[in-house]
């Protein structure tokens, strides 16, 4: 039934009055008690009677109080309720350590042992602490031997390396004190994990800018390709029909490469924008952005799928249309004599071949000698 309201840390006897006020009015909750926390996780901490009108202002997510500059976000009051003498508990837990909670009952059975027999009485889990594994041990002398310096030495030394968000066994006392949800082991976990993608961040703009660069080369290398074309267009009379074919042929193949090169800046835009996303919905803790950025995701999969299908069939007409490198598209350098003789000493005519089309290509007729 708590409500707790962090970002109050000044004049906080009158901020609880003034949420009181609001919460009874307009939301017609009853507020049951209230304190100030000036220690630990800090803010104030309302307790209303229904759990149904904490649910309705936690979807609400952000607060407007009269008289207060900003809005206030709401967040459950979170502790761990005791439920056994001597009870304890070891924080840290995620999905990603499978069978831990086995691991560790095991490890406390096992280490704290009197006369043959272990002190630990029972573990349990809570449903609104799910990355505490909670124990009680049989006496106040086998508990005090847990809260032990020398057990968090030997805690850190067992499970440190491999399980570095882990942290040593505490009193439930302790936790909801000092607010140990989320402990700095796992801050440092993330601070890790979010200098990685800043790197990874930086690497695939340096690649993009590469990409880029190389894109521009490309295109300089396309005008000098199609200004040799042209000159030699002038000087080349005798082969027009041959030359006019491979003119087109080429000019076909660049407009797929022109292609391909726009749907590879298109793939690299949507995977940037899918990595800017995915840090998104790392980072955030909202489940409505989480599933809004599942959404786009999915979109985003969709589009680069598209774009990868359509980048390969503009990669297959490309090499298909040049039928090779790109240098063989070049016409031969002309000869000084339009003729040559034939065995017999008369003038064999020069036969002009001209390339066929790819499948569902048609190539331009040369124009009819006037």
């Amino acid at each position: 039934m708590w409500l707790r309201f962090p970002e109050v840390c000044d004049d906080q006897e009158n901020m609880i009055t003034k949420i009181t006020a609001h919460l009874e009015k307009k939301f017609k909750s009853p507020v049951c008690s209230s304190f100030a926390m000036k220690t630990g996780a800090g803010g104030i901490i309302l307790s209303l009677a229904c759990h149904k009108h904490v649910d309705g202002i936690m979807k609400l997510g952000r607060v407007d109080i009269p008289g207060v500059q900003h809005p206030l976000t709401p967040q459950h009051g979170r502790q761990i309720e005791i439920e056994n003498a001597f009870e304890l508990a070891i924080m840290g837990l995620t999905d990603d350590i499978d069978g831990i909670e086995t691991i560790l009952e095991c490890w406390l059975a096992d280490t704290f042992m009197v006369n043959g027999e272990s002190t630990l009485a029972g573990v349990r889990s809570s449903p609104d602490a799910s990355e505490a594994l909670i124990f009680h041990m049989t006496t106040w002398e086998a508990a005090t031997k847990v809260l032990s310096s020398m057990t968090a030495e030997l805690f850190h030394h067992t499970f440190g390396h491999k399980y570095p968000s882990l942290v040593a066994p505490q009193s439930v006392y302790t936790i909801n004190h000092k607010g140990l949800w989320r402990n700095k082991t796992i801050r440092e976990t993330f601070n890790k994990g979010s200098e990685s993608m800043t790197e990874n961040f930086k690497l695939l703009q340096q690649q993009i800018n590469t990409l880029k660069m190389e894109m521009q080369q490309g295109m300089q290398a396309m005008q000098m390709e199609m200004s040799t074309i042209s000159s030699n267009l002038t000087s080349i009379t005798t082969v027009v029909s041959s030359l006019k074919s491979s003119v087109d042929s080429t000019q076909l193949a660049l407009l797929a490469q022109s292609m391909e090169i726009g749907l590879s800046r298109n793939l690299a835009d949507v995977q940037t924008a899918r990595l800017m996303l995915l840090s998104k919905q790392v980072m955030t803790t909202n489940p409505k952005e989480r599933e809004e950025a599942e959404k786009v995701i999915s979109m985003l999969d969709a589009k680069e799928t598209d774009i990868r299908s359509k980048i390969n069939v503009a990669s297959r007409d490309f090499q298909t249309l040049i039928g090779g490198p790109p240098g063989q598209l070049l016409p031969p350098p002309p000869s000084s004599n339009n003729n040559t003789t034939s065995s017999n000493g008369g003038p064999t005519p020069v036969v002009s071949s001209t390339p066929a089309a790819p499948l569902g290509l048609l190539p331009h007729a040369p124009k009819s000698a006037t």
